[in-house]
């Protein structure tokens, strides 16, 4: 009889992941989709060029990866990066993932089960965007959204020499991404994760069908040490001016760090949801969406700031 709740406990949790994560990114602008064979597979993505701008000069480039169940073409309208991007004139990008899912290494959706090189085709759509358009390679980041995040992670473990930084929105890191791979440079990395959010628990223990996912601070402790950074945090911000039941609190490795800064967006109360974006499906399925702050604003925040390393004790 245990067997069978824990069955089917497990299903109705599948569903809710997959209900949710397709809403992450549903409605959408209408956007031209480009095509790219990797793989011996057509992938699709939307490239969001900024105007007014100087071609000629190299720009950052941003991938944006939209969670499980959703698409390239309509990511631009939950996280709304576009806006951002024309302001601050980096290039976002928003590729698609096979069977609506990316193969981030946990091995519970199609694209993992499909034996789909994800790796590959990002790393490659990075390339083709980097013969059309000058890029700043110093400056190629990555954010996700769930699947999307996981992916983000697998992504800069095992290339960080393409990927400079990610931030990480509503997801943790599977233990089974850790037996497969690990940080072995360092990174730009940030997360924000709700400590309300039913479907990827906060704590960890909890990721859609995959139970073995370590912990938002675990998660956190593991790229500190990976860019050499202090165990406690350079600066504390915490952010509280709308009654919304949720609250903000930012922990920021910057200066401490040797390598890459670090940060937590921790959202008090908030779900699995984009802060500042949709309650696309009711709080008893999701949680809350903070109105604290909007995270299209933090992610470039953060990937943008300017950091000065560490010195190592030796000086050198």
């Amino acid at each position: 009889m245990r067997s069978n709740r824990s069955t089917l406990r497990a299903a109705t949790a599948a569903a809710l992941i997959f209900a949710a994560c397709a809403a992450l990114a549903c409605g959408g602008r209408r956007a031209d989709v480009e095509v790219i064979e990797v793989g011996g597979r057509e992938r699709e993505y939307v490239l969001h060029v900024p105007e007014a701008q100087d071609p000629t000069t190299p720009r950052p480039l941003l991938l944006v990866l939209h969670g499980h169940g959703g698409k390239g073409p309509s990511t631009p309208r939950l996280t709304g990066m576009d806006a951002v991007a024309d302001r601050e004139g980096f290039l976002a990008a928003y590729p698609s993932g096979v069977g609506k899912s990316w193969a981030d290494g946990r091995g519970v959706t199609e694209a993992d089960r499909s034996g789909v090189d994800d790796v590959a085709f990002l790393t490659a759509l990075v390339e083709r965007i980097a013969k059309a358009h000058a890029v700043d390679r110093q400056r190629v980041y990555v954010v996700g959204i769930s699947n999307g995040g996981f992916m983000t992670q697998r992504l800069l473990m095992q290339r960080p020499d393409v990927f400079r930084g990610g931030v990480v929105v509503i997801a943790t890191l599977s233990a089974r991404q850790l037996d497969k791979f690990k940080p072995t440079s360092p990174a730009r990395f940030a997360m924000i994760n709700g400590t309300e959010d039913p479907l990827v628990a906060y704590d960890g223990g909890k990721a859609g069908r995959d139970d073995d996912g370590i912990s938002t601070d675990q998660t956190i402790a593991l790229w500190r040490t990976t860019n050499g950074c202090a165990d406690a945090p350079d600066d504390r911000e915490t952010i509280d001016e709308v009654d919304d039941d949720t609250r903000v609190e930012i922990l920021s490795w910057s200066s401490s760090c040797a390598h890459a800064p670090v940060r937590l967006i921790r959202v008090v109360g908030g779900g699995h949801t984009w802060p500042g974006g949709s309650q696309y499906l009711p709080r008893a399925v999701i949680g809350r969406v903070s109105r604290e702050l909007d995270a299209q604003e933090q992610v470039w925040r953060f990937l943008s700031e300017p950091h000065t390393p560490r010195a190592s004790e030796d000086g050198k």
